[in-house]
């Protein structure tokens, strides 16, 4: 589970938000159908987190 994801920069939005749209269609999170979306949200956060730690080691330098 990711934290809280309101604060996230607007770059993984649209991943948020077909995530959360497809767990208001009913029974959809349960059967897996929404597997592929979570996917894309955490290739998304990832990248995001991968950036910001290479620049916070760089300003560390």
């Amino acid at each position: 589970m990711h934290a809280q994801l309101s604060d996230k920069k607007i770059v993984c939005k649209e991943f948020i938000e077909a995530l959360q749209k497809c767990h208001a269609t009913g029974w959809n999170r349960f059967i897996g159908t929404c597997n592929s979306q979570k996917d894309e949200l955490d290739h998304c956060l990832r990248a995001e987190r991968l950036v910001r730690t290479n620049k916070n080691r760089e300003q560390a330098k």
